[in-house]
């Protein structure tokens, strides 16, 4: 897999942050875009915890040893709550020990009310966050039953939910719940509130590595009432980057004046030109001025393309501009056009520093005559960002060797054709999948022929097409689910089993928002789970 590749699987986990820290004094190395946005004041060079501001109590390298892999569960404001994060080994540019350390809200950010770390072997607690209604009335370090409880014997819930809500909170269900691999435990109730009684969500969330020896748990509390999120407005993109070619025709054969002036046009292009091919006359406009005759100027649309040459373009964008906005040109290419055609030409200005123009040239047919528009702007700022995304892609390149580990296996999926195809797949895999390219009818055969049976049908419920047309949204960005795969041995006992976690990330989005493309990568986590089972049985 190459950089190019990692660049579009990182692009399609916009809320995972990555960064690299040097082993021996947790400098930063390197950090990703998603990293720079929740921290603008991280630095190449600092350490770690001074850019956390000390939130060093749950960190995996706590923990990691001599491993290659330490995985927790955390709370991150800026990341908007809960979140899992991954610490693994890597030699940074070949040389230098590091960790690559990935952070990822968990799935269903919500806002929570109350946030606890909770040790439930000890029945104690950490607070993480609380709001203003706070219910916890001992100190950090007190029993989290007997606060639990003190809810109920206050009244603060409901009576109809009292029964349902004692079950839940009894420490040895819990535990015994949790214990048997349950990712979630949920109970929903009513809490009485200033302006009566209101209905909260209590998720409790594992320990990656939670074991009969480890029992910490994160403890999420949060207000339901007013679901569904009535309130939530979809997300929409800037309408100036979104102007496509539909939008320009129609303006241009509906109106050609009222296309000058069209408000969304203005707000992205700064001067538009008509050419006249017959005479080569040209009326140049200025968009950023009000419609005024001094705002247009009219002359030889040849001298204005020689002028340019000589004294404003860059020498080494001459021949571009020369052979795609010569009169000579639009004649030729007006010519050719049945209907529509476009062209673009981008080019540099002369002196520094330097400045990017675009010329969007559109041609439209109208009986016999042809209409030649160009439509200028300023894209600097563009080019400057597209010369920071290569820098950021050469960065990146240092960070693959590490992050091949952790995948190893990587699709794109068209979910409209339902397709897919291979980035990086296990030989194995590809042996059996074949020519296969439809995506249902390989996550079938690969199911059949690779997961275990006991396993098959969960994992068949989480990764099909229709689960992720109705769950993937961007708040809701990646669907996940753990199998075993059947061993090479038909011998071998449960703990040669291999264990995989599959994810399937939303890439891109459609109409109503809803589920384009999809990243579906899978990821070994054997070595973790067989430590935390022989920790247990130590």
């Amino acid at each position: 897999m190459n950089s190019r590749d990692y660049e579009k699987i990182l692009n399609a986990m916009p809320e995972t942050g990555v960064y690299v820290i040097q082993e021996e004094d947790h400098s930063i190395l390197y950090f990703n875009k998603r990293v720079q946005q929740v921290c603008p004041d991280i630095q190449r060079s600092r350490v770690c915890h001074e850019v956390w501001g000390g939130s060093c109590k749950n960190c995996p390298l706590l923990t990691i040893k001599s491993r290659q892999e330490s995985r927790s569960i955390s709370y991150n404001a800026l990341f908007g709550g809960v979140v899992d994060i991954i610490a693994t080994r890597t030699l940074w540019e070949d040389t230098i020990p590091a960790f690559v350390i990935t952070v990822t809200p968990r799935i269903g950010s919500y806002t929570y009310r109350k946030l606890l770390r909770v040790d439930l072997e000890e029945d104690t607690y950490d607070v993480l966050k609380v709001d203003s209604d706070i219910w916890l009335t001992g100190k950090e370090g007190a029993h989290i039953s007997a606060q639990l409880e003190n809810l109920v014997k206050n009244g603060a819930i409901h009576s109809e939910d009292v029964v349902r809500f004692t079950e839940f909170i009894e420490p040895n269900a819990l535990r015994n719940a949790l214990l048997t691999g349950k990712k979630l435990l949920t109970c929903i109730y009513r809490r009485r509130c200033a302006d009566g009684f209101r209905w909260h969500m209590m998720e409790i969330i594992p320990a990656f590595d939670y074991t009969s020896e480890n029992q910490t748990a994160i403890f999420c509390v949060r207000d339901v009432h007013d679901m569904p999120w009535s309130g939530v407005e979809s997300s929409r993109s800037n309408i100036l980057n979104g102007i496509d070619s539909d939008i320009i025709r129609r303006e241009l054969i509906s109106d050609n004046h009222s296309f000058q002036m069209a408000p969304i046009l203005k707000a992205r292009y700064s001067m538009m030109s008509m050419v006249h091919l017959d005479s080569g006359q040209c009326e140049r406009l200025d968009l950023t001025h009000a419609p005024q005759i001094q705002n247009t100027l009219v002359g030889d649309y040849d001298h204005y393309v020689a002028l340019a040459l000589a004294d404003y373009i860059h020498p080494e964008d001459t021949d571009h501009y020369r052979r795609t906005l010569s009169l000579q040109h639009l004649r030729e290419k007006a010519t050719a056009t049945k209907e529509y055609a476009e062209e673009r030409c981008q080019y540099r200005m002369k002196g520094t520093p330097v400045r990017w123009i675009e010329q969007h040239v559109v041609y439209i047919r109208q009986g016999e005559a042809v209409t030649v528009n160009l439509l200028g702007q300023d894209i600097t700022e563009k080019k400057q960002q597209e010369a920071l995304r290569l820098q950021a892609m050469q960065d990146r390149a240092y960070i693959i060797g590490s992050l091949s580990s952790l995948f190893f296996s990587t699709y794109y999926i068209d979910l409209e054709h339902d397709t897919f195809r291979v980035v990086s797949q296990l030989s194995k895999i590809g042996d059996i999948l074949g020519d296969e390219v439809n995506c249902t009818a390989a996550l079938q055969v690969y199911a059949n022929n690779f997961i275990h049976s006991e396993d098959r049908e969960k994992y068949l419920q989480v990764m099909n097409i229709q689960n992720w047309l109705k769950h993937l949204r961007w708040w809701n960005p990646y669907v996940t689910v753990e199998y075993r795969t059947i061993p090479d041995n038909p011998g071998a006992g449960p703990e040669e089993y291999m264990r995989v976690r599959a994810t399937a990330v939303l890439a891109q989005t459609g109409a109503g928002d809803l589920p384009k493309t999809v990243v579906y990568v899978a990821q070994n986590m054997t070595e973790s789970q067989t430590q935390s089972a022989g920790k247990d049985a130590g």
